[in-house]
């Protein structure tokens, strides 16, 4: 398959955006901001956005196929053509590889991501003014999703082209992180205050963005509070499902000791959806889509005959199922009550306890549906109770 260089035509306008689109599911339970990617949230979402939403150098090998990525021209300090990266250089994956994910309840969008990168650089200087040297992140957003959009062939246009018809509006607004600092949290800076520290996201007591080293990068959660986007949107920005908005990620990576700006050879950046003319640009984003479909398989543990009741016939049913060739249940972590990853019969004998002899409560989700919140090996298919 060829990848060819796209030209804007003015008569190219229609209605959906020239970028990448990612779908964001809702977490059940809230996100704990440590930069520890652990919650069972992170591993539903992260397995189904990966390797699909994976930033890496080169989308074009197998895995990476069906990636949004932007071709741009060589030339320039780009590597050899782009794709993804819009300026410096990056020698491979292990270079920089970035897999992310994104979440949302009633009061917190979620960002987590997982880095890949050979030179990680804490970030120990002015945490109030924008400084472009870091290991860090953009996040992007056309919160009223109403920029210039256009047609193009699927991953193949010219963002230099399509900046010339779309400029920023009141609505449209970036962070810029430095996830890994010397204090206690994150700094995070904002496009509306000239760069400056962004009153609530750069305020440490606040936590919202936190990063942690790991043995092969850094991982970083970022929590964006839903009112942050209200002087953007001119009204409060209520998430509900079927709620769209202009969305864009730039990484970017310096390396060199000391460390050097992100120019080649001494690191990079790379976009998700465009390059580096997004932050001119809100009709170079991709689209946030939020959804009302939860995160992960929901279920009541507990309610194995999945009647929406927890009663002696689920404690039969699981007894049944383990000695009697009775069905398997669509979701075998209702049967497991006492969330010992295995189903055996002292689940049957902690329902029971817990029904008739004042036993402890079965571990969550119990009294409401939910995901899991410890990881095993048990599935759950469906479970119809909770939709």
């Amino acid at each position: 398959m060829g990848y060819i260089q796209a030209t804007l035509s003015i008569t190219s306008l229609f209605m959906a955006h020239s970028g990448g689109e990612v779908e964001c599911l809702k977490t059940p339970a809230p996100i704990s901001i440590d930069g520890q990617l652990d919650e069972a949230a992170w591993t539903a979402a992260f397995k189904e956005s990966s390797p699909l939403q994976d930033i890496v150098v080169d989308p074009r090998a197998p895995e990476h196929s069906q990636d949004w990525y932007q071709v741009m021209p060589g030339g320039g300090n780009t590597n050899n053509g782009g794709l993804r990266v819009s300026r410096g250089q990056f020698d491979g994956d292990e270079d920089l590889l970035v897999r992310w994910a994104t979440v949302w309840d009633q009061d917190y969008l979620y960002f987590a991501f997982d880095v890949t990168d050979d030179s990680v650089h804490i970030y120990e200087r002015n945490y109030e003014a924008r400084d472009g040297n870091i290991d860090g992140i953009w996040l992007l957003f056309d919160t009223s999703h109403d920029a210039p959009q256009f047609e193009f062939p699927p991953q193949e246009f010219n963002t230099a082209e399509v900046a010339l018809q779309s400029t920023y509006a009141g609505d449209d607004h970036y962070w810029i992180f430095a996830p890994l600092t010397g204090r206690e949290a994150g700094t995070a800076w904002s496009s509306s205050l000239s760069a400056r520290g962004d009153p609530i996201l750069n305020d440490p007591a606040n936590g919202h963005v936190i990063g942690v080293v790991s043995d092969t990068g850094y991982t970083v959660e970022i929590r964006l509070p839903w009112s942050v986007f209200e002087p953007f949107f001119g009204a409060p920005l209520v998430p509900e499902h079927g709620l769209t908005i202009g969305f864009d990620i730039t990484f970017m990576d310096i390396d060199g000791d000391p460390p050097g700006y992100y120019e080649a050879p001494f690191g990079g950046a790379m976009a998700w959806s465009s390059d580096f003319e997004n932050d001119n640009s809100p009709g170079v984003l991709g689209d946030l889509l939020i959804s009302g479909r939860s995160i992960g398989k929901t279920f009541k543990r507990g309610d194995a005959n999945a009647d929406g009741a927890i009663d002696i016939s689920d404690a039969v049913f699981g007894l049944g199922y383990l000695f009697l060739g009775g069905p398997t249940p669509a979701c075998l972590k209702t049967v497991d009550s006492d969330d010992s990853a295995v189903v055996d019969l002292s689940d049957s004998i902690y329902l029971l306890n817990h029904l008739f002899l004042s036993g402890p409560a079965l571990p969550e989700p119990f009294k409401a549906c939910g995901t899991d919140p410890t990881e095993d090996r048990l599935t759950c298919d469906s479970h119809p109770p909770c939709g």
